[in-house]
């Protein structure tokens, strides 16, 4: 239908939703997308020349999973939506997580999601946000997802209304 309407871009929304066997605990019981789903897709989507580049959250509209016992250590406060960038495990994940969703879609893009990122500086990165401002721990953490998307030779996709509510995140 995409290819009749010449559409050439699928972007799946994930947030919350794939199945990663490094995290089985990440999105338990939620119907998740798996990773040989995603391959099958990218396989019949390729034969009507429709590109898939999955968005995957890296940041922000995580509260599904931030709410279990297992990740709550990584949000930026109790009941946040958002990872804590002041939390280095955070990193981990979201390097397991990418790694994952790199393997299952072959696009050269990866979007990462990192949208209304209210949350931060509210609780665990409190003191970054002193030392270094809203935007520059929105810069770090950008800075340090950028670098991952990069190591699997892929290309950074996000959406930009934090950047457009602080741009001097850019500098």
């Amino acid at each position: 239908t995409m290819a009749r309407w010449k559409m050439n871009l699928y972007t799946p929304y994930m947030e919350d939703m794939f199945e990663l066997e490094s995290h089985p605990d990440f999105s338990q019981e939620r119907g998740a997308f798996t990773a040989a789903q995603a391959r099958e897709l990218c396989r019949y989507a390729a034969r009507y020349h429709v590109r898939v580049v999955p968005i995957f959250q890296c940041l922000g509209h995580l509260e599904n999973v931030l709410k279990e016992p297992e990740y709550e250590h990584l949000a930026e406060f109790p009941g946040a939506h958002c990872l804590s960038p002041a939390v280095e495990e955070t990193y981990d994940f979201i390097r397991d997580a990418l790694v994952e969703v790199a393997g299952a879609f072959d696009d050269e893009f990866l979007h990462v999601g990192c949208d209304e990122s209210w949350d931060i500086g509210r609780g665990q990165s409190r003191a970054m946000k002193k030392r270094h401002g809203l935007s520059g721990t929105h810069a770090i953490h950008y800075n340090k997802v950028h670098t991952m998307v990069t190591g699997l030779d892929r290309r950074t996709l996000m959406y930009g209304d934090i950047i457009l509510n602080n741009p001097r995140i850019l500098d």
